[in-house]
Order: C-alpha cells, then sequence, then structure tokens
C-alpha cells in the first residue's frame, strides 16, 4: 500500500480545487485555513461537507498523510491515484456522488 506524503497532500488539495471536465457536475468549493501546525481543507459538493483533512506545515516532505484518503472518501490506493493524477477530478465527483452518506445529504434536483 502506497504511502501518501505531505507533497501528495498538497498535490490532492490543489487538485480538490481544478474544475470538472464534465459540464453537468459543479465544482467543489475548497476551504484552506490555517490552524495550529497544519493548513485544514475543507472539501463541500453543492453545499455538503465531503470531507476535511490537515495538511502538516512541517519541513518534512515525507510526513506521513495516509490519513487523507478515508476522511474524502476514498480508499488509500485511490487516494494514491488521485495524487499520481491516475484518478480525475470528474472520477473523484462520481465516487462521492455513490457514497450514500454524502447522497442522502445532498439537495433534491427540482424539476
Amino acid at each position: 500500500m502506497p504511502n501518501l506524503t505531505k507533497d501528495d497532500a498538497q498535490r490532492i488539495a490543489t487538485k480538490l480545487g481544478n474544475p470538472p471536465l464534465d459540464p453537468n457536475k459543479q465544482c467543489l468549493q475548497l476551504e484552506v485555513r490555517q490552524k495550529g501546525p497544519h493548513d485544514i481543507v475543507s472539501i463541500r459538493y453543492r453545499n455538503v461537507l465531503v470531507g476535511r483533512f490537515g495538511i502538516q506545515r512541517g519541513s518534512n516532505r515525507n510526513a506521513r498523510h495516509n490519513y487523507i484518503p478515508e476522511q474524502i472518501h476514498l480508499t488509500r490506493q485511490q487516494g494514491a491515484e488521485f495524487a499520481s493524477c491516475e484518478m480525475s477530478i470528474d472520477q473523484y465527483i462520481d465516487i462521492i456522488l455513490r457514497d450514500e452518506e454524502i447522497q442522502s445529504r445532498l439537495p433534491k434536483d427540482k424539476g
């Protein structure tokens, strides 16, 4: 199982801010704020909180961030694929839209 580093965590955070290619998908809403020794990244889709994770601000680039995938509804393997660009933002949105917990909190489309 691949380990995720601080660099992977930063790539994940950056990629979460990218717009999907599919015009039928909405952009994720990303908020990054500094709190203590971490940057806290919160992700929302259609105003529903999808996940939140911290990125350590220390100088250790190899610091493990293996907890991130679970906090954003991915397996560790999927997290590594997302960080390495094997998984697109569109594919990530598809995964969260299949998650029953998130799906149940999304506003119902009108009409």
